[in-house]
C-alpha cells in the first residue's frame, strides 16, 4: 500500500548517513597524515620557539 522506498525523506536519511560515512572516512585519513608527519615537528622544536 505505502512506497517506502521512493519517499523524499527516504533518500534524506540515504543521503545523511552516506555523508557522515564519507565524512567519517575522510577525518580518519586526515588524522593518519597528521601523525604520520609528527616526525616534522619534535619536541626540540618546540622547546626552540618557547
Amino acid at each position: 500500500r505505502y512506497n517506502i522506498y521512493g519517499y523524499s525523506h527516504q533518500i534524506f536519511h540515504f543521503i545523511v548517513v552516506f555523508a557522515s560515512l564519507i565524512y567519517m572516512f575522510r577525518l580518519l585519513s586526515a588524522f593518519g597524515f597528521i601523525h604520520s608527519q609528527a616526525h616534522l615537528c619534535s619536541k626540540t622544536d618546540i622547546q626552540t620557539y618557547n
